[in-house]
């Protein structure tokens, strides 16, 4: 994939390596390959999923929302530098309402929105979501512990199968990809380059709809 020279969330040069999100390549792997007919990526950011997602033909249909109109406009750049822009819709404000009318047979939210997960993510009130497999960054805060990863799991514990990842080093992911940076950078310039700055008990779930 062909990138920009900016992130509109975080620093580039994990994106540029390959070992951004490390914990979770191997489900965005899978994704690539389960054959959805809709990927919804909310909190698309400059586009590293949505654009990825595109390429790899993935879904279908592909929808990104962003409530930033800078992350929108970079999206759609990353989109064009790519040439899917006819494969992605970019949008701003995804609700339970735009779920329910999105929802199809076989579909797939990835969702990174900043802590707003816990508002999005009720089954009770948008039933869209049972239906649908969900790939989520759970923002756990200092004052509220595992609160928001707990309360996720509960809401869906009878309706899939959860899966759940734990923010990690890089330490195997230099170690295992030396050849992408070996006599080009040292290894103190590696480290720095994939770091993330990531902080607290950063964690990830995998909800996989039972219906399927």
């Amino acid at each position: 994939m062909a990138y920009l020279n900016t992130s509109d969330f975080g620093p580039v040069a994990p994106k540029w390596f390959g070992s951004y999100e490390a914990e979770i390549q191997d489900f965005v792997c899978e994704f690539c390959k389960r054959g959805y007919e809709t990927i919804v990526n909310i909190g698309s950011a400059e586009g590293y999923y949505a654009v990825g997602f595109a390429r790899a033909n993935a879904a279908s249909c592909i929808f990104a929302f962003d409530i930033d109109p800078f992350a929108r406009r970079a999206l759609a750049e990353l989109a064009q530098l790519n040439g899917v822009v006819d494969r992605i819709e970019i949008r701003n404000i995804c609700t339970w309402n735009v779920l329910n009318d999105l929802r199809s047979g076989k579909q797939l939210l990835f969702i990174d929105i900043e802590g707003a997960e816990l508002d999005l993510l009720n089954p009770d009130e948008c039933d869209a979501l049972r239906r649908s497999d969900i790939l989520v960054e759970a923002h756990q805060s200092g004052d509220m512990g595992n609160e928001i990863e707990e309360t996720i799991c509960s809401r869906f514990a009878a309706s899939h199968d959860i899966q759940r990842r734990q923010r990690t080093d890089r330490s195997e992911w230099i170690a295992t990809n030396r050849h992408v940076w070996d006599k080009r950078l040292s290894e103190e310039e590696v480290v720095r380059a994939t770091n993330e700055f990531r902080t607290g008990n950063q964690v990830w779930l995998w909800l996989k709809s039972k219906e399927r």
